[in-house]
């Protein structure tokens, strides 16, 4: 006896599509914040280097996005600990942070 799980399968490969066109552009928002971290003039030079990193680390392919999220999340929480970091760099690298969080496999 065959079971049919035509529709239940292609429902599962859209939510699948969905949830990774969801993380590619929460991604993409995150580049973009470090982007401008990393550019601002005010940015002090070993967080801009820090920045740079986890920017390295979010753009390989070679590894999952969930993968790269959870590193970039590492390299940005320790530098967001840091009480040399000005107050404005903080707040944008925890939006960074809050935004790469989301992002689920």
């Amino acid at each position: 006896m065959a079971v049919a799980l035509g529709p239940r399968r292609a429902s599962h490969t859209q939510t699948d599509q969905r949830k990774r066109a969801e993380n590619e552009g929460r991604l993409i928002e995150t580049i973009n914040t470090l982007r401008g971290i990393a550019d601002s003039y005010q940015t002090p030079a070993d967080a801009k280097k820090a920045v740079r990193d986890s920017l390295a680390v979010l753009r390989d392919t070679r590894r999952s996005i969930g993968e790269r999220a959870a590193n970039a999340i590492s390299i940005l929480d320790e530098l967001a600990q840091n009480p040399k970091i000005p107050s404005y760099t903080r707040v944008g690298l925890w939006t960074a942070l809050s935004k790469l969080e989301t992002i689920r496999e």
